[in-house]
């Protein structure tokens, strides 16, 4: 038998494995040479082992486990929309209560002490600058994370 007789049946038999049952393709085998049945039972072989595996909970899986996990979806879905309105909230109330201490500290401090009241505006902008720079910079890493 010669090389190209011998690829032939090779090509066919990968062709047809699909197709055929396993005593179909034992015979196929049987009928090659034995140092081109060798390879081949060795490419089957490794085919086996490197092959994709089914995970086996996927098997298990049924009606039930998909409707828990959308169930669970919604709910985290529901937990997000949540904290994210409770967030808002948050710096809403943040905002509301510096512009009161803003508003009180203008009012009482820019008659009397004007130094004092100058110094306290420095001091702020830059807690508020420290607090937006810090902001700017987590979010930048995040971003950075993400992509």
């Amino acid at each position: 038998m010669d090389k190209q007789e011998s690829s032939s049946k090779v090509k066919t038999l990968k062709e047809e494995n699909g197709e055929q049952d396993k005593n179909e393709v034992s015979e196929s085998l049987n009928e090659l040479p034995p140092e081109i049945k060798k390879v081949v039972e060795l490419g089957f072989s490794m085919q086996k082992i490197s092959g994709s595996m089914p995970n086996p909970i996927l098997s298990k899986v049924n009606e039930k486990h998909i409707d828990r996990i959308l169930y669970l979806s919604e709910k985290e879905e529901d937990n997000a929309f949540h904290e994210s309105k409770l967030r808002k909230r948050y710096n809403l109330i943040y905002v509301c209560l510096f512009m009161i201490i803003f508003i009180f500290l203008t009012i009482f401090l820019a008659k009397d002490n004007k130094d004092i009241f100058l110094e306290l505006i420095k001091i702020g902008v830059a807690i508020v600058g420290g607090f937006g720079g810090g902001y700017g910079f987590k979010t930048y890493l995040e971003y950075k994370r993400n992509n």
